[in-house]
């Protein structure tokens, strides 16, 4: 019977599955990396914006596809909500501040994804 084939030597056997471990290895370290920077990263909003309103009530609505996070009041992504009005009152001058009439906070905002 003719072989069709050469026989691999030993030296060739183990550098191809020393260089077979080392992708295998090298692909798990980049597939570890991959996930600890996604999870610390999945709580994080898509956008943040501020807003400063004179007193009295303003209303903040996210029209399409996105929710607000007022982190006063809802302190995770599951609490989101479409919108939510705020209440503003002048602050009276202090002796270390001057008087507010405007009033400022933050709002995180995640996007709506469709699955």
């Amino acid at each position: 019977m003719v072989k069709l084939y050469r026989a691999v030597s030993t030296r060739q056997e183990i550098a191809m599955r020393r260089n077979a471990l080392r992708l295998t290895i090298a692909l798990g370290l980049i597939g570890l990396g991959w996930s600890v920077g996604h999870a610390q990263n999945a709580d994080a909003p898509d956008f943040i914006f501020s807003v400063s309103a004179p007193a009295g009530e303003t209303k903040v609505e996210c029209v399409r596809g996105c929710n607000l996070l007022w982190s006063v009041f809802t302190p995770t992504r599951t609490a989101a909500v479409n919108g939510f009005t705020f209440p503003c009152s002048p602050k009276p001058a202090t002796a270390s501040s001057a008087p507010t009439t405007v009033c400022r906070t933050e709002f995180n905002g995640y996007l709506i994804r469709s699955n």
